[in-house]
């Protein structure tokens, strides 16, 4: 199920509100055919941006830092929150980048699956690597499962056991996802 289905089906069962950044709207409006029905088994539906997030959104008590690092997508954004943790009363800072796909970075696929996305993304999505593995990061959080060794930990984190608290995994899969883009780039 793509993105939009969940988009749209969150919405209408809970009120919530989407936000997206403008980059990724402007994308999902120019080139349906590579964002919204990509993959037409999928169910794909039509959605509504309530915000565009820019700088950083307040959700409740936590305000997001946004960081938009275009390659993956065009608005491909990283998230960056401080959460304190009421046992030990320590700050930590979490991250999730928003997209990291390689093989939408390659060569191949600026030359024929995309109308939109171009090489200059890809620059900037290996430069914002380097300069965001020097922003201190407590705990990551991958957009998909797989990306970071999350789900061996599933469930067994408390306020007292932080199981997933390793301030290099920020650095080491921003290397990581680097060193793939290079890979595939003339591919």
């Amino acid at each position: 199920m793509t993105i939009a289905a969940h988009v749209t089906a969150l919405k209408h069962l809970t009120n919530a509100e989407v936000f997206l950044s403008k980059e990724d709207w402007e994308y999902y409006q120019a080139c349906p055919g590579e964002t919204l029905h990509l993959d037409p088994d999928s169910h794909p539906q039509e959605f509504t941006v309530d915000h565009f997030y820019e700088g950083s959104v307040t959700l409740g008590d936590i305000t997001v830092r946004t960081e938009l690092n275009p390659g993956h997508t065009a608005g491909c954004t990283s998230f960056f929150w401080d959460e304190v943790n009421p046992v030990n009363g320590k700050t930590y800072t979490l991250a999730m980048h928003g997209g990291v796909g390689a093989f939408s970075m390659a060569d191949s696929f600026y030359e024929s699956k995309t109308k939109f996305l171009k090489p200059w993304m890809r620059d900037r999505f290996l430069e914002d690597c380097d300069r965001m593995q020097e922003i201190h990061v407590d705990i990551a959080l991958p957009s998909h499962p797989n990306q970071i060794e999350i789900l061996d930990r599933a469930g067994q984190y408390t306020n007292e056991n932080m199981v997933f608290l390793d301030d290099t995994v920020w650095s080491d899969f921003l290397k990581e996802r680097a060193e793939q883009v290079k890979a595939v780039m003339r591919k």
